[in-house]
């Protein structure tokens, strides 16, 4: 597994990604059917966790209304990158 630093189009990716969600650029055209089938937000039919990081600026009051989005069973937490979550020490690897 590479890191992320070591990825020569990371910046280029991420950059990209934040521009899409922001809704300043448009997305794969390859990938348009799946874009459409999730605009229908299916509920998420295996077990889940989610992670919320206090510092996301995308969505800074968090996640935890997400609830409703799984069929399954569904557990919400919150940690800052390389703390622990569920008792377990989280690196920032390791939350790719």
């Amino acid at each position: 597994m590479k890191l992320q630093w070591q990825v020569t189009d990371f910046v280029d990716v991420v950059i990209h990604s934040y521009r899409f969600d922001f809704g300043l650029t448009r997305g794969d055209p390859t990938l348009s059917d799946l874009e459409e089938r999730l605009a229908q937000k299916p509920l998420m039919e295996v077990p889940a966790i989610t992670i919320d990081g206090p510092q996301d600026p995308l969505k800074p009051e968090g996640r935890a209304d997400h609830s409703s989005m799984f069929k399954a069973r569904h557990e919400h937490t919150s940690s800052i990158a390389g703390t622990t979550c569920r008792g377990k020490r989280l690196m920032t690897s390791q939350m790719t």
